[in-house]
């Protein structure tokens, strides 16, 4: 019996001086998202501008795909900012969070997440940028599609105008290359 879980995706803007309390709250409590939900999230980074990255089969602006305590990951991951805040200038970046739930399952984000980043490299011919190994499904729930090509896919009437690829002298390069298979 398959479980259908839905996605339901709300978009937030974040730059790199985005402070929690001053900035991301205030965008979560407009979308209608309860702080205490986002301890079991699933969430995608994307670039917000005129490029995207270039993987093996097609560009995209997917950077990263996580879950868990969005609060937690969400600050940790500014490390990484330092080496694209210079492509970036002054556009930000999207982040959609997703929140799904499966009744007698608290860990269903985890294989949402799987999902998700599986999904993405069978479409891109690699993990997203940032994402350092491919993720095992936990169950075989099944995922809105509707919800999966809004987090993965450019999206219509977005063009962007350049596809980046870490060079070896970038930090990312390394993590750029490892799920990319040959």
């Amino acid at each position: 019996m398959h479980v259908r879980v839905p996605l339901v995706w709300s978009w937030l803007e974040w730059k790199p001086g985005y402070t929690w309390k001053k900035k991301i709250t205030p965008q979560l409590k407009k979308a209608g998202i309860q702080i205490a939900s986002l301890d079991r999230c699933v969430y995608v980074i994307r670039a917000n501008g005129i490029f995207a990255i270039s993987y093996p089969k097609k560009p995209s602006p997917v950077l990263y795909i996580g879950e868990g305590n969005f609060q937690q990951r969400i600050t940790s991951h500014k490390w990484w900012l330092g080496d694209l805040i210079n492509l970036v200038r002054d556009y930000s970046f999207y982040i959609g969070v997703a929140i799904p739930r499966v009744k007698k399952n608290d860990e269903a984000y985890k294989d949402c997440e799987a999902a998700l980043i599986l999904e993405f490299h069978r479409m891109h011919g690699a993990a997203p940028l940032l994402n350092k190994q491919l993720e095992m499904r936990r169950n075989d729930y099944e995922y809105s599609q509707r919800g999966i090509k809004e987090a993965l896919q450019i999206g219509k009437g977005v063009r962007y105008h350049w596809a980046l690829t870490p060079m070896r002298a970038s930090g990312l390069y390394d993590t750029y290359r490892k799920t990319i298979v040959p």
